[in-house]
């Protein structure tokens, strides 16, 4: 066994010279089988079979073209290399069983047995020298059983032309696949399931749902947000929260029952969270460790022209050489397995951070091992019988030694300060980042007071009443940032209040009223200890108090609350038209008015209506964007003039707080939307009003007057203002032309060509029927007249339409400017009191105002004015309004 072979051994060709043992020889013959029929020289990416025993015959007649002498003195120093290694390590494995039978037999100064030493005994050591062989065994690296590993055989001749093109195939199948799932779980990842934004929705939730009157259940005397955050199952709206809640629960810990000093109140989820972090971020450390050893091993391996393998005597499969392409081949995947590993060890950590269900935290986990593992199942399932025979018997591979102290290398060291590192930074960041997104959650949806039930009436203004479960003690956290109980306690219940729009969330009046509600300002503690005395700005006496704009908390509060939530909903339920009859009942300018308790809320309700973009958003103090100089300024009717005319909120608001300067006050302001529902309230009926319609003259406004009456008033008008009535009724149609854009398709067309017939023939469009269409006789002629008589109109009183009374038409009356055509009567709604009074012989309409059908289908009256409301009495001094440069209001 360990003497050289005769030279003249060495001469003879194709055949052994050293015997291995009838086994040996029988395995190799078994192996090799699978090998030698394939010629290694005709693949690009080669392995070279080399055999110990005796080789197959086709391996032996190619050798015999290659070479006059496959064992040459090469071969045999490799062989005597290798014998006396096997000698080296006998003679080791000698002196450790001397050892250990020496060790055996020597008696025990304890008395114990000799058995109880040994390996069994801890106070044996093993020599230094098999320590050392121990910790070279485990340097050594065996090929993965996956599709990252076999790839090292892709191209080789021994795999075979097939296997090699379908285990390319299944490499890119893997790279694919596992690539589309770090992309999937990357997109993932980055989706937090609460973000900042989605807490401003939940506050927007609370402060317009949660405790709006509108969604107050009256049966059980609770607000939805009581409902929601008591896990209440029969709530008809707001599922998506009370799950959101319920959700948060399980994961922070019950908000009800949580407290600011106990941790033990804490929930499982972070927890939980960060032991899944932590075993997937060890898990793709395995597999990245894994790929690091495969390249080091294949990094040491002897390069060459061709890769090399042999079959060992004891059927194992060694790489001895490895060519340079290959390596790059096999690097190339590996890296690619490190990049995916790498993307998936921080995206997968902030998915199962993202991730605040606590059952789907756990099978997010699992689904995450799956990810990576898909290499496995792809190999066990698709790759060839050839290419795993050659993973299972290929020997482990030696890779360089770490250098360690004390026992422990210096990769293990590496290794758990990356782990530790990398979820300690998951902790930091994302974790903790995401617990605080979370925390707001809570305090947004369930933080501050649950019982206060609030309405906004028409005008804007915030009403609120606590609700039957309410009771005097403070909640353990507030809205909206989750401040504590002793905290709030703290407080100065009187020191100024001041609005902190950003910090609150929520720029609207209401917003602004509601979370002060909401941080438990009207509870019984801040209003039992809250001085009213400074409340008010007494600059002006206690006969008229003013709402301070430094005023306390608690002054906010007290300032709109009502009795029980009965009231509120009374609120909620008056119509705009009532609520500005209520409030300002004479028709005055009250939005200028210091005196009124509520002008601030009117002011800021009016400002909240206008679009506050080109601003960039408006304060508390100077709520109102003025579009013109893209400035924030304080509110009045001066303000916002420019908005009299439109017909939308903003509009009928100012028209309700400005009636004076916009013209509802004078029945011959250029104001069209001068109607109560347009926001001008019932001022016809104030006295100011009737007294204006007693100057008024009963003729149509016409360029020539004829009545001495008409002659004189436009003399006034003239001399006083620059107008007269016949440019007052054009102004009136010009404001009438610009706010029919408001009005609905069909109502709108109306309106466009009442506007232009007026336009056209004055106030006699309205009482002579020669101008229209003819309605003498039948459907026919009338269709007849549209297609041959194009200068003819439709008749002003078509299908009963009167443009002369309220409801006839969007805008104000016609009455007001042609009495005459509109047939006029002293006590007719609408109507100059100079009219002459009915009598019974009048007809109750003219004849022209019954054409509102073909004369066959029978005439009657159009729609009839209503009575005025009261007689103000005989005519007196003429008096006009002082509202605005042109002393008309409207005008301007």
């Amino acid at each position: 066994w360990g003497q050289a072979v005769p030279a003249a051994a060495r001469r003879r060709r194709g055949r052994a010279t050293v015997c291995l043992g009838a086994r040996a020889r029988r395995r190799g013959s078994a192996l090799s089988s699978g090998f030698g029929s394939h010629d290694a020289r005709r693949k690009p990416l080669n392995m070279e079979m080399k055999y110990e025993g005796d080789a197959p015959p086709a391996y032996r007649e190619s050798a015999a073209h290659a070479t006059d002498d496959p064992f040459d003195d090469d071969a045999i120093g490799r062989l005597e290399s290798e014998l006396k290694a096997l000698k080296e390590s006998v003679e080791a494995s000698r002196d450790e069983l001397k050892t250990l039978r020496d060790d055996s037999t020597r008696p025990d100064p304890e008395g114990g047995s000799p058995l109880n030493r040994g390996f069994f005994n801890p106070t044996y050591k093993l020599s230094e020298r098999t320590v050392r062989q121990l910790e070279d065994a485990s340097e050594e690296v065996e090929l993965e059983a996956s599709m990252w590993d076999s790839a090292v055989f892709v191209g080789t001749s021994v795999a075979g032309r097939g296997a090699s093109v379908l285990m390319v195939i299944l490499v890119l199948f893997n790279i694919c696949l596992q690539g589309f799932f770090a992309f999937i779980i990357s997109s993932l990842g980055d989706d937090s399931p609460i973000t900042d934004g989605d807490v401003d929705q939940l506050r927007w939730w609370r402060r317009n749902v949660g405790q709006s009157a509108k969604y107050y259940n009256a049966a059980k005397g609770e607000t939805m947000a009581r409902r929601v955050c008591d896990g209440d199952f029969g709530v008809e709206a707001s599922g998506v929260q009370a799950e959101l809640h319920q959700t948060l629960n399980d994961y922070l810990g019950d908000y009800g029952h949580k407290n600011a000093h106990d941790n033990s109140s804490k929930g499982p989820g972070i927890s939980l969270c960060m032991l899944a972090v932590s075993l997937w971020i060890m898990t793709v450390f395995v597999d990245a460790r894994g790929a690091l050893d495969t390249l080091t091993a294949l990094w040491v391996l002897p390069r060459g022209r061709r890769s090399e393998v042999r079959l060992t005597h004891d059927g194992q499969i060694v790489i001895e050489k490895l060519s340079r392409k290959r390596f790059v081949f096999v690097a190339f995947i590996q890296l690619i397995r490190l990049v995916i590993g790498a993307i998936l060890i921080w995206n997968g950590s902030l998915y199962l951070a993202h991730t605040i269900d606590v059952g789907e935290l756990i099978l997010n986990a699992i689904a995450l091992e799956f990810v990576l593992r898909v290499d496995e199942l792809i190999y066990a399932c698709f790759a060839p019988m050839r290419i795993r025979m050659l993973v299972k018997h290929c020997k482990a591979m030696s890779a360089p030694r770490f250098r360690a102290c004390s026992g422990v290398d210096v990769r293990s060291i590496l290794a758990f300060i990356a782990c530790f590192g990398l979820a300690l930074g998951i902790y930091l960041g994302p974790v903790l980042e995401q617990e605080k997104i979370l925390e707001k959650a809570q305090h947004a949806m369930c933080g501050g007071d649950l019982d206060f039930v609030f309405a906004v009436d028409a005008v804007g203004v915030p009403w609120w009443s606590p609700t039957p479960k309410a009771d005097e003690s403070l909640e353990e956290f507030n809205f909206p940032n989750g401040e504590t109980r002793r905290t709030l306690k703290r407080e100065d219940v009187n020191r100024p209040y001041i609005f902190d729009d950003k910090g609150d969330g929520g720029e609207t009046n209401v917003d602004r009223y509601v979370n002060v509600l909401l941080k438990q300002y009207g509870r019984p503690y801040f209003l039992r200890n809250c001085d009213y005395s400074l409340c008010d700005n007494t600059t002006l006496g206690k006969q008229y108090p003013q709402q301070s704009d430094k005023a306390a908390a608690c002054c906010h509060a007290r300032a709109t609350k009502l009795t029980d939530a009965s009231a509120v909903l009374n609120v909620q339920q008056a119509t705009f038209q009532e609520v500005i009859e209520a409030e300002n009942p004479t028709g005055l300018d009250i939005l200028n008015s210091p005196f009124a308790g509520l002008t601030k809320n009117w002011r800021l309700g009016l400002a909240d209506t206008v679009n506050k973009e080109p601003c960039g958003g408006c304060g508390y103090d100077k709520p109102l964007c003025d579009h013109a100089t893209r400035t924030c300024v304080e509110v009045n009717c001066e303000a916002v003039r420019v908005y009299c005319g439109e017909a939308n909120a903003t509009g009928r608001l100012t028209r309700g707080f400005c009636p004076q300067l916009c013209g509802c006050n004078h029945p011959l302001s250029p104001l069209a939307l001068a109607l109560p529902f347009w926001g001008c309230g019932s001022v016809d009926t104030a006295g100011g009003y009737q007294q204006y319609m007693n100057e008024v003259p009963c003729e149509d406004a016409s360029p020539e007057p004829k009545s001495e009456s008409a002659i004189a008033y436009d003399k006034f008008l003239r001399r006083e203002f620059n107008e007269t009535r016949w440019s007052l009724f054009h102004f009136f149609l010009d404001n009438a032309d610009t706010s029919a854009y408001a009005l609905p398709l069909e109502a709108n067309k109306a309106a466009v060509w009442d506007i232009r017939f007026l336009r056209r023939f004055g106030c006699q469009y309205l009482s002579d029927p020669t101008l229209w269409h003819s309605f003498n006789s039948t459907w026919d002629a009338l269709f007849f007249d549209s297609l041959t008589k194009p200068d003819l109109v439709k008749p002003a009183y078509f299908l009963g339409r009167n443009l002369c009374v309220r409801g006839g038409n969007p805008f104000k009356p016609l009455s007001l400017f042609c009495p005459e055509a509109c047939g006029c009567y002293r006590g007719d709604r609408d109507c100059p009191l100079e009219c002459p009074t009915r009598v019974a012989a009048d007809n109750v309409c003219p004849d022209y105002q019954q054409q509102i059908l073909p004369k066959d289908w029978g005439w009657e009256c159009a729609q009839r004015p209503k009575a005025q409301a009261f007689n103000a009495g005989i005519r007196v001094k003429p008096i006009l309004p002082v509202a605005g440069p042109s002393g008309i209001g409207g005008l301007n």
